[in-house]
């Protein structure tokens, strides 16, 4: 009897004791869609996303503004183009550090980096990167050969410039993934 006294106390001993917390749950690590195996969806999805009235108003305000440009200006500027010399410092820099395949390599390393350190903020803007890259230069080819624009030093396709819409893609995928940010007090 008096075991059985001692087990019902300690049965009711142990019944009022905190029970420890299960274990955590392992903590994994979000992944990254791999952006070259992805990339026919991902740009199918892109695409799809790019019809909206805030993109057909930036379209018929640069619409108008190039001819309005074109029109009155044209002449002045290619003559002022013509003049300028070709050996300027800054132009070179501009010309391999606008140039899409500088951009597209640049965006691969990114998305590499962050891959290979574990990153999944740098993975996945690395991500994003390649994908405007990728979509920037079929657009900016599309139009180049559609408007076939004359070079001022009588090359063909020179509007859009590459240089230009590959770097304004680079811009607003690292604005959209890091902003301004600004000071509160």
């Amino acid at each position: 009897m008096t075991a059985l006294l001692g087990a019902a106390a300690l049965s009711a001993l142990l019944a009022q004791t905190p029970t420890s917390p299960p274990p955590p749950a392992p903590v994994v690590a979000p992944t990254v869609a791999n952006p070259f195996t992805n990339l026919l969806p991902n740009l199918g999805e892109d695409v799809r996303a790019m019809p909206t009235l805030e993109n057909a108003g930036i379209l018929a305000v640069g619409g108008v503004l190039s001819l309005v440009f074109k029109n009155n200006h044209d002449e002045r500027l290619h003559t002022w183009v013509l003049e300028q010399t070709s050996d300027s410092s800054v132009a070179s820099v501009g010309n391999v550090l606008g140039d899409g395949i500088t951009q597209g390599a640049a965006a691969v390393a990114v998305w590499a980096i962050g891959r290979g350190t574990g990153s999944v903020r740098a993975e996945s803007t690395g991500a994003t990167l390649i994908r405007a890259q990728i979509l920037n230069g079929l657009f900016t080819q599309g139009l180049k050969l559609a408007v076939d624009r004359t070079r001022p030093d009588g090359g063909s396709h020179s509007f859009p410039s590459g240089h230009t819409s590959a770097a304004f893609a680079t811009a607003a995928v690292l604005h959209h993934e890091f902003g301004l940010r600004s000071e509160e007090h």
